[in-house]
């Protein structure tokens, strides 16, 4: 029994010995394997240091009925739900109807992105709560005022919407989280077992052991207007000690036999300093770890020495656009510059990355998509991700570009799906043309050339771009003559190992480059 349940519901299919996320489009670059559940295990772990009954339940493959016995099993009072992406909630909307319906007494409380900028979601009947922001303290507070049974109490909880006589009415904001004195995320090993990172990663897929999420920060001092950071994270960015953090990766390490760890800070490296004492931390320590981290462009020589000495083996790099006009209209980061720098330092140091591209603004014109495919291969790019701008609701952009919308349909608002209008191009003509830039950029004797001297220069990552290529033509991205010739000279690089044994070498094969 438990007083809380909480679930990601997020259905996957198994594919490659691990859970492939159903909504997955391989051309896009979009995120494939399905991640650990780190918002619900920080939070739960929040509640049971606070003397809360609760329980986490993965639902992975497990079809909606089963969760809903499991959760009906538990004889929980409050479901805690958690809606990080917005083109998940039509589908988890429809899984909260279903868990009401049986459930009736039952109080459903919604949490994540898409909730705290939308926390109007509390006006469909199956909701009887929205918690707006970070979870742990507003979560905690909310469930002792329902299990106490007192209205008032309930009312008077910060950061938390609901519905009365038809409208929503919000408490005011809570303070941020002192996250820095969280406790550990509540995992569970049967979770972490058979999940990994993605698809183009060092150790590959194969050897990749006890994947878990880890924070070092929470926050982003960015305020792009098409991102949500700013209104689940306000404020100043806040960190941990870089001690606790890697107290907690060698209690992965002994828990769960885990190799790799996924740092979801929003922009790792965003204080130079903070960064190098996190590395010097791990190096100190002398724990053998690989990791991925998301970075800006504003990378320093040093930094990105720190971080592959420290096991960084991928790192992702927004740089949005490569048009210098939607650069001015939308105040991004970016110019040519600064990105072929930063990759090209990524790229000495051995670690691969993944650069996060967008198309889709409404300014946009078929010059400048047309200009797109060579800079992407004049680029040192290893993995690149281009996705649709998507007005998210709630955030500035999305007012932006209201009158411009050409679907509401939020199950497409995954970066996946052309969402603006754009008078010059069709929304059919969009999927196309991302779908060709793709093809060309994979099929391509410059992407072929980059990958097999960067093989070259680092040996162990024979089986890693391998393993990758062989998954780009399983799911048709990569053509299969542009395949072939590809896995030669990748073969003739160094003689083929099997990704396991390419793993245990990795230190060795490391000091060997160096040196």
């Amino acid at each position: 029994m438990a007083d809380v349940v909480m679930i990601d519901p997020m259905y996957s299919n198994r594919e490659h010995g691990t859970f492939v996320r159903e909504t997955a489009d391989f051309h896009s670059g979009s995120p494939v394997f399905i991640r650990e559940p780190i918002a619900i295990e920080s939070i739960a772990a929040y509640l049971r240091t606070n003397g809360v009954l609760v329980d986490i339940i993965h639902q992975t493959t497990m079809k909606d009925d089963e969760v809903l016995d499991a959760i009906e099993a538990a004889e929980a009072k409050i479901l805690g739900v958690s809606v990080h992406s917005t083109h998940m909630f039509p589908r988890i909307l429809d899984f909260m109807k279903a868990c009401k319906a049986r459930m009736p007494d039952m109080t459903i409380v919604c949490g994540g992105n898409h909730p705290t900028r939308a926390p109007e979601i509390v006006l469909e009947d199956c909701i009887d709560y929205v918690v707006r922001g970070e979870g742990e303290k507003i979560f905690l507070d909310l469930v002792v005022a329902v299990l106490g049974e007192n209205e008032e109490d309930v009312r008077r909880v910060e950061g938390v919407s609901y519905a009365e006589g038809g409208r929503v009415v919000s408490t005011k904001p809570a303070k941020r989280f002192d996250f820095h004195k969280a406790p550990w995320a509540l995992r569970k090993k049967e979770v972490l077992d058979d999940l990994k990172c993605a698809p183009l990663c060092y150790p590959a897929p194969p050897d990749q052991r006890g994947v878990a999420q880890i924070s070092y920060s929470r926050g982003c001092p960015f305020t792009c207007d098409f991102c949500v950071s700013p209104l689940v994270f306000p404020g100043k960015v806040q960190f941990r000690d870089p001690s606790d953090v890697v107290d907690e990766i060698e209690d992965l390490q002994q828990r769960f036999g885990t190799n790799f760890v996924f740092f979801n800070d929003l922009t790792f490296n965003v204080y130079r300093e903070k960064t190098l004492a996190m590395c010097r931390e791990i190096i100190a320590r002398k724990v053998k770890v690989h990791w991925f981290a998301y970075c800006s462009v504003h990378l320093q020589e040093d930094v990105i020495a720190a971080m592959a000495e420290a096991g960084c083996s991928r790192i992702g790099i927004g740089v949005e656009t490569f048009s210098d006009e939607m650069t001015k209209i939308y105040k991004s980061q970016w110019n040519l510059e600064k990105t072929s720098r930063a990759l090209s330092l990524v790229d000495k140091y051995g670690i691969i990355n993944r650069v996060y591209l967008m198309m889709g603004y409404p300014e946009e014109t078929r010059e400048i998509l047309a200009e797109m495919p060579a800079l992407m291969k004049a680029l040192p790019i290893d993995q690149p991700r281009l996705a649709y701008i998507t007005p998210f609701p709630g955030t500035p952009f999305y007012d932006t570009v209201a009158d411009k919308i050409g679907t509401h349909e939020l199950e497409k608002y995954s970066g996946d799906h052309p969402i603006i209008l754009n008078p010059r191009i069709s929304p059919e003509e969009y999927i196309e043309i991302r779908n060709q830039i793709m093809t060309d950029f994979y099929g391509s004797s410059e992407y072929r050339a980059h990958i097999v001297g960067k093989c070259a220069r680092f040996p162990h990552m024979v089986g890693t771009f391998t393993y990758f290529i062989d998954y780009l033509k399983a799911h048709g991205v990569l053509p299969e003559a542009a395949h072939a010739r590809c896995a030669a000279e990748l073969a003739g690089t160094i003689r083929r190992e099997p990704p396991s044994v390419a793993g245990r070498r990795r230190a060795e094969a490391i000091v060997e480059v160096e040196s």
